[in-house]
């Protein structure tokens, strides 16, 4: 299906890409998608997460320029232009439960959270929610959002870890949790692992890999 393309937005580090769907095209949030882009020998795809609420109508997806192909052909859309959207897929999605909530995001695994957590807002649903997002910089994606919100709902709490890894100690008792855990493969796999031999059913862990490499941090 073509997406087109409306325009796009600085976000700290990262940049945000906007697109209008065709008719009748939803989803839900914490969903992904691939969308195809022309490059320079042929067409070029990848897979984003949907950082967009399915409220607002329009794809965004959110990724930092690393000068690849696939991100520069991006970077060089018009208004206008179309991409091809396809292969929408996901269960990294708010599943209902009694137990609280953990989301714990590295860099740009922050974007299906932005996505739930704004669709929630929006629908005056409850985010029983501790937000442990981890950034390479003060200069955090989304953070004024994140501040605002959790300014706004009380039960839900964000903390920034700056710099460093996050671990299971950053974590409260957290064996009656549900742990949602979005960022590159390595660290989702990584922390996965510590929280299993700590006693985490492996029931209560929902995991979302990204592609993509860990940045060297204390």
């Amino acid at each position: 299906m073509e997406f087109h393309f409306q325009g796009k937005r600085e976000e700290a580090d990262a940049a945000t890409f906007l697109f209008t769907p065709p008719d009748g095209f939803t989803w839900t949030a914490g969903q992904s998608i691939k969308v195809e882009v022309a490059g320079p020998y042929g067409p070029l795809e990848h897979r984003f997460s949907i950082s967009s609420a399915p409220y607002e109508g329009i794809i965004a997806i959110t990724t930092r320029l690393s000068g690849s192909a696939y991100k520069n052909s991006l970077a060089k859309l018009q208004p206008g232009d179309s991409v091809k959207g396809y292969g929408l897929e996901g269960t990294f999605t708010w599943r209902e439960s009694t137990a609280p909530l953990i989301f714990i995001a590295a860099g740009i695994g922050i974007t299906p959270f932005h996505a739930i957590l704004k669709q929630r807002i929006h629908e005056g649903a409850p985010v029983p929610v501790m937000l442990l997002y981890g950034s390479t910089t003060p200069d955090a994606i989304f953070a004024q959002e994140f501040d605002a919100w959790q300014r706004e709902r009380p039960e839900l709490s964000v903390r920034y870890i700056i710099g460093r890894h996050i671990t299971t100690f950053d974590l409260p008792d957290h064996n009656e949790h549900l742990i949602y855990i979005s960022g590159p493969s390595l660290m989702v796999d990584e922390l996965s692992a510590e929280l299993i031999e700590r006693g985490v059913p492996e029931t209560r862990l929902i995991r979302d890999w990204f592609t993509g490499r860990l940045p060297q941090l204390g």
